[in-house]
């Protein structure tokens, strides 16, 4: 079964596994691999990062297989599609500081 897919719904299926990427996160295994990258340089963790890394590999491991693998097999299925996401509010001038306020902050 082939379909092939207008350029407006291959836009909202980038916009949608985008989405789903975000609130699914990482997988076990790469978060354990991203705390090892990163572990050296935060040095000593508290007890409520401890808690909130914990939290991360309980959300990370409650995350079906089949949902994975439904996001690896889709993102496939259009990464040889040309275009790009761009979401028209964030795309304006007028949302981004201007350089002076950025130079004006102080660290």
């Amino acid at each position: 079964m082939s379909k092939t897919l207008s350029t407006a719904e291959i836009n909202h299926l980038r916009r949608l596994l985008g989405w789903i990427r975000c609130e699914v996160g990482q997988s076990p295994d790469e978060l354990v691999e991203t705390l090892k990258k990163i572990a050296p340089a935060v040095g000593e963790v508290s007890d409520a990062g401890r808690q909130r890394t914990v939290e991360s590999m309980e959300k990370a491991a409650s995350v079906p297989l089949y949902v994975r693998s439904a996001l690896k097999a889709l993102s496939k299925a259009i990464a040889d599609q040309p275009g790009d996401v761009v979401d028209a509010d964030m795309s304006s001038a007028d949302k981004f500081l201007p350089l002076t306020a950025i130079e004006n902050q102080k660290p």
